[in-house]
């Protein structure tokens, strides 16, 4: 598990005032239900189509 997605477990047990085990048991079940769908982060995978490509810099305007 991503050090990202543990911060969003905890910022949402925080915000809905349950512990982070309940918090992964009902993205869980939403899960399971068909209510939500949870993706993989994308940042692994940036990078590498990103290196892939040689674009090494940030896309500015």
């Amino acid at each position: 598990m991503a050090l990202h997605q543990k911060a969003l477990h905890c910022r949402m047990a925080e915000a809905i005032d349950v512990s982070v085990p309940t918090v992964k048991r009902y993205l869980g079940i939403l899960e399971q239900t068909y209510m939500i769908r949870l993706l993989p982060s994308g940042d692994q995978n940036l990078k590498k189509r990103r290196k892939q490509r040689g674009v090494f810099s940030s896309s500015r305007h």
